[in-house]
């Protein structure tokens, strides 16, 4: 019978933000990425990436371009993130911002009055 490595040694689960319907579950390839930018056709488009191409590269929107031996310079486009992001909140008054924000533009005002006497 194996023994179990010490606890520090043994793996740990993953963060739930990546399991389940996660950018996990997400296909890698350039059309989902943050910085592809679909041409017309729409099988290709331009790679932004500035760390994975020096400049914008015309990629095939199914491959994953950026992949290299080191590894890839994927991130989700933010779609992925605003379809799942709540945002009822949003809406809902917020009062003590206001009354701050009203401060802090009086306060400039009046800074602006003393400076032009």
């Amino acid at each position: 019978m194996e023994a179990l490595p010490p606890e520090d040694e043994q793996p740990t689960e993953q963060p739930s933000a990546l399991t389940g319907t996660s950018a996990a579950t997400l296909p890698r390839c350039c059309r989902t990425c943050r910085d592809f930018r679909p041409a017309e056709t729409g099988d290709r488009g331009w790679c932004n990436n500035r760390y994975a191409f020096e400049h914008p590269q015309m990629v095939q929107a199914d491959d994953l371009a950026c992949e290299s031996t080191i590894g890839t310079w994927w991130v989700p486009a933010d779609d992925w993130w605003l379809q799942r992001a709540d945002i009822a909140h949003h809406a809902r008054p917020t009062p003590i911002v206001d009354e701050y924000l009203h401060q802090l533009l009086q306060q400039r005002a009046e800074a602006r009055r003393r400076e032009a006497r």
